[in-house]
């Protein structure tokens, strides 16, 4: 049967070569113009095909957390990720209103200046006239990582809940401050978390429970997320911080 096929087939094949041959030209050009328009629209297409793929590439890059300009930045800082799980632990030292508590916040922001050039600051952005750095230390311009000034606004907003303890301590920010003007900074630090949560809106997916039959619905914040590297950036922080004034 197979055998019958195949010579059907080869018979149908050469009478369609035979036709052609025996065509008038007229035909036979038109036939070569048909192929040539097909191959052209072909090939048009899968040019435009490869275009939507490259440009939806693009777009979902762009549409990754960015700190715009500043990314200029990341060829300097070990652009790392890392997996990471959100905790919700009642005994964490970033919620202990102590000398423990203190010192954990120190350990993850306390980094200072770093030195831009006038080609860095401009590729940012930046005024040139921000702060130069005097020749004598090496020149340049003072800079630093914006985490590390958030970090300082949530842990300005996290003490103003624990006033009874830090009041008493030497806390400079309250010691020397109005009520009016701690109000005002409390204020700014608030807006600029705000506007830091947006700008990197974080789409990790909460989901929620009882943890116990009958007792109030609670969020489950431990799902795996995409975090940047803190250890790496921090250590980069400190690597290249010089101190002002």
């Amino acid at each position: 049967m197979s055998t019958v096929m195949e010579k059907l087939q080869c018979d149908n094949d050469q009478n369609q070569e035979n036709e052609y041959l025996l065509a008038p030209p007229e035909r036979r050009q038109y036939s070569i113009l048909r192929t040539k328009r097909l191959l052209v629209l072909l090939s048009t297409f899968t040019i435009l095909c490869i275009l939507l793929i490259v440009d939806i590439a693009i777009r979902l890059k762009a549409g990754r957390c960015t700190t715009g300009p500043l990314t200029y930045f990341d060829r300097h800082i070990n652009n790392k990720y890392i997996t990471n799980r959100f905790t919700d632990d009642v005994n964490s030292p970033f919620r202990s209103a102590s000398p423990e508590g203190q010192a954990a916040w120190d350990e993850v922001m306390r980094v200072e200046f770093f030195r831009i050039t006038e080609t860095e600051i401009s590729a940012i952005g930046a005024p040139l006239s921000s702060v130069k750095l005097p020749k004598s230390r090496g020149g340049g311009y003072l800079a630093n990582l914006a985490v590390f000034h958030q970090l300082h606004c949530v842990r300005i907003l996290w003490e103003a809940t624990r006033m009874e303890y830090f009041e008493s301590r030497e806390n400079v920010f309250y010691e020397e401050e109005s009520e009016a003007k701690v109000h005002e900074h409390l204020d700014h630090c608030a807006d600029i978390v705000r506007q830091a949560l947006m700008c990197h809106a974080d789409t990790t997916i909460i989901t929620w429970g009882y943890p116990i039959e009958g007792t109030t619905l609670r969020p489950n914040y431990s799902l795996p997320r995409t975090c940047r590297d803190y250890d790496s950036i921090i250590a980069w922080g400190r690597e290249n911080e010089i101190h002002y004034p």
